[in-house]
């Protein structure tokens, strides 16, 4: 029966704290990301295979995490040791801009002296320079002393020549006396911020997944607590003789008898087996026709039929007489099924 993620110097600066700033929102979002959506799973599942499918899969989440916090750790102990060696390199540099600082600063000085005394040396020499260096020469006793005087005035020339020289060579000298170091220390001290921000992503990554593990083992061991619940549930309720799945649906049963003779259909169920007790109907999307339950309060059956109102959660269990169905009546069962 067929139921059918000073100027320029300071831009620099602003803009590096600016992709500081964006960086550490990245690894705020990916770390958030990795916590709430990581593939682990609730505790769901009712069948025993399930729970072994969820356990088996929460455990090999839980080894590739292992792996992934060793690998974190032995990422931040070598940047850890980066970061110290950075940190003796700035203080270094630091300790070499500080001398070149002092440095410059007594090249300073002596570049306004130098300066003092070439102003001196150019007001004494070029003021009325013409007409001193004439009187000079002319003031001369013999073409000897004439001689001598113009080769004094050559060479004091030449000094004041040679004072500007030194005066410009003592200026370049002050200008870059601790440009070299000053870079030399803001390049460590760049590689040493990119560094630490390293360290603090990789810090934020491995507690996330430390979080994860002990989330997985916590998952785990409900779920071996579940399974274990399962086990001792069917120990109780299984009769002698058959063995069940541990799988288990609370349904609506009913309860028909199929005497024939128009009664209750023609007594042919939909598997082409004759109804009979022990015969009863489901809908297959719900328990696959063929199989194997058993019925505390009825015993063992088969799903064997179908019906058009037997839809879901509803079952059907065929009964040797109308007394018998009637006696049943409508109730809320348990149906396992039957290995």
């Amino acid at each position: 029966m067929h139921r059918g993620a000073p100027g320029r110097m300071k831009i620099m600066l602003f803009s590096r704290e600016m992709g500081l700033i964006a960086k550490r929102l990245l690894v705020l979002c990916m770390t958030v990301g990795l916590v709430f959506f990581w593939p682990t799973h609730p505790v769901q599942a009712d069948d025993p295979k399930e729970i072994d499918a969820e356990i088996a899969n929460l455990t090999q989440q839980e080894e590739q995490l292992l792996k992934d916090v060793i690998g974190l750790e032995t990422a931040i102990e070598r940047n850890t040791q980066e970061l110290a060696d950075l940190n003796e390199q700035l203080g270094q540099a630091q300790a070499e801009y500080d001398k070149a600082s002092q440095d410059a600063a007594e090249i300073k000085k002596k570049l306004e002296e130098e300066s003092r005394l070439l102003n001196k040396r150019a007001v004494e020499m070029y003021k009325d320079q013409d007409v001193v260096l004439l009187l000079h020469l002319i003031s001369s006793v013999d073409l000897t002393d004439l001689l001598n005087r113009a080769n004094y005035i050559r060479i004091l020339v030449d000094e004041n020549a040679q004072l500007v020289e030194d005066y410009k060579e003592l200026k370049e000298k002050y200008e870059s006396a601790y440009k070299d170091v000053e870079e030399k220390r803001d390049q460590i001290a760049i590689l040493r911020d990119e560094v630490q921000r390293k360290q603090e992503r990789l810090s934020q990554e491995y507690e996330a997944k430390k979080d994860l593990v002990v989330t997985i083992k916590r998952q785990k061991k409900e779920l071996l607590s579940k399974a274990q619940q399962i086990m001792d549930k069917i120990k109780e309720i299984q009769p002698v003789g058959i063995t069940l799945s541990g799988k288990e649906f609370t349904m609506v049963a009913t309860a028909y008898f199929a005497g024939g003779g128009g009664l209750n259909g023609t007594g042919i169920t939909a598997t082409g087996l004759r109804a009979a007790y022990g015969i009863v109907a489901v809908d297959p999307r719900v328990i696959p026709l063929g199989t194997k339950l058993y019925i505390p309060g009825y015993g063992q059956a088969l799903a064997a039929d179908t019906g058009g109102w037997i839809k879901g959660n509803r079952i059907d269990l065929c009964f040797n007489s109308l007394e018998e169905a009637i006696q049943w009546g409508r109730r809320e069962v348990k149906v396992y099924v039957v290995e």
